[in-house]
């Protein structure tokens, strides 16, 4: 049994040596994925603010919220440009230090940044299942717990110019 796999873009793929002792284990991994999930939760955080903000207060308190469209729901849909951010949350895209830990991932599979954060995204339930409710919540739907195009999107592009640039240049169109 051979310890290599293999990494990088069909065009470029070659066999690459996984050493034992250059492993990530217990502890190590999961300090080395927290200072992104803790960005993810400002984002997140960021995200629930700009969305309760334009919630009625009657949509606020209706239990039933998220099960139905009201006909305000429908204006204001239409009244939006396609692709238009649903939360134009504040960004700190500058700031890449949150990824510091995830950089042996960048490197190996040749990532962008707008990558790594869409990994960790769909990565966060599966460490934590309270993204889940989250991602519900976000998407207005309790029946959409797993992060769709749309949300990861939404937490990520501040335009639909920059949405449709990152969803072309990442393959998500084709997803």
């Amino acid at each position: 049994m051979s310890n290599s796999i293999v990494a990088g873009p069909a065009h470029q793929r070659s066999e690459c040596a996984i050493k034992p002792s250059a492993a990530v284990t217990g502890n190590d991994a999961w300090n080395r994925v927290l200072p992104a999930l803790r960005r993810l939760d400002i984002t997140l955080q960021d995200a629930v603010a700009v969305l309760k903000a334009g919630l009625s207060t009657e949509a606020t308190a209706d239990p039933f919220h998220g099960l139905y469209i009201t006909d305000q729901q429908v204006e204001r849909y239409l009244s939006n440009p396609p692709g238009t951010p649903s939360f134009m949350a504040p960004s700190a895209a500058s700031d890449t230090t949150h990824l510091e830990g995830l950089s042996w991932l960048r490197q190996w599979f040749h990532l962008s940044t707008f990558d790594l954060e869409l990994i960790v995204i769909a990565l966060a339930p599966e460490l934590d299942l309270r993204y889940e409710r989250l991602y519900a919540y976000l998407q207005n739907d309790v029946t959409r717990r797993r992060p769709t195009v749309d949300l990861a999107l939404n937490l990520l592009c501040d335009s639909a110019e920059e949405r449709i640039s990152n969803e072309v240049i990442s393959g998500l169109a084709a997803a």
